[in-house]
């Protein structure tokens, strides 16, 4: 019989290092524009790691 449980959608979201990659800026810089609220971000429950939504990054390079 097959699980019924099902998997979630991948989300869609950066770390500090591949969002500092994407938009060739340092890891510290993306660091500081999420401490002023420049780059909205989340932390994971329970971690001290940060996730960039793609969106936000996208934005950023769009220039918006």
């Amino acid at each position: 019989m097959s699980n019924p449980k099902k998997s979630l959608p991948a989300a869609r979201v950066y770390t500090i290092k591949q969002a500092a990659a994407a938009l060739a800026l340092n890891e510290k810089t993306i660091r500081r524009r999420i401490a002023d609220g420049k780059l909205p971000a989340f932390r994971l429950p329970g971690s001290h790691e940060w996730r960039i939504p793609v969106d936000a990054i996208d934005a950023m390079i769009g220039g918006a």
